[in-house]
């Protein structure tokens, strides 16, 4: 058969029958990779343990702050924790899982975040790619912080894609994982 006097070029088949065969779920995060699709193979995502949500909360004390969740203190970077690989030809992506077994949700305190233009953070159960949240540069403070929003769930996945011409050099550290109960 010669390529050459297809309809289609044959580049653009194969792009739509890999397409199709990613959004009838053939991964774990066809959600996502519906979105965007990867061009390399499914990788083991790296796992961060934390330790298990309380059994037995405390009980609420009347006019004390409402208490939910444990902040259990961590030092991540993507610089020394997870995994990268390429997106495309022009973005690399960081991947890691935070889990504490028992916790009904998570939530994370960046100590630094500063996402450059183009890049995007998403933070989402990972058996629930859709639901979570996005964020971009433009979800950057002055004060160089942020506090995410509650993850419902005991593993937290994040998703950095981050342009390649930033050489994998981004300002996330995570100083917190608040883990409920």
């Amino acid at each position: 058969m010669n390529l050459h006097r297809l309809p289609y070029p044959a580049v653009v088949v194969l792009s739509l029958v890999l397409g199709a065969c990613t959004s009838m779920g053939a991964s774990s995060d066809a959600g996502a990779a519906a979105e965007t699709p990867e061009i390399l193979q499914p990788v083991s995502v790296p796992q961060i343990d934390l330790p298990p949500a309380r059994k037995n909360p405390p009980a609420q004390t009347k006019g004390q702050p409402y208490q939910f969740a444990d902040a259990v203190p961590v030092t991540i970077t993507a610089a020394q924790h997870g995994l990268w690989s390429a997106w495309d030809e022009n973005n690399d992506r960081w991947r890691v899982d935070l889990t504490s077994k028992g916790a009904r949700s998570l939530n994370l305190h960046f100590d630094r975040f500063v996402l450059p233009q183009g890049a995007v953070l998403r933070l989402y159960p990972p058996e629930q790619p859709r639901r979570g949240v996005q964020l971009t540069a433009a979800d950057n403070k002055s004060h160089g912080a942020y506090w995410s929003p509650e993850i419902a769930g005991d593993t937290l996945r994040l998703d950095l894609i981050l342009p390649r011409s930033y050489n994998k050099q981004v300002e996330l550290s995570i100083a917190d994982v608040n883990v409920a109960w």
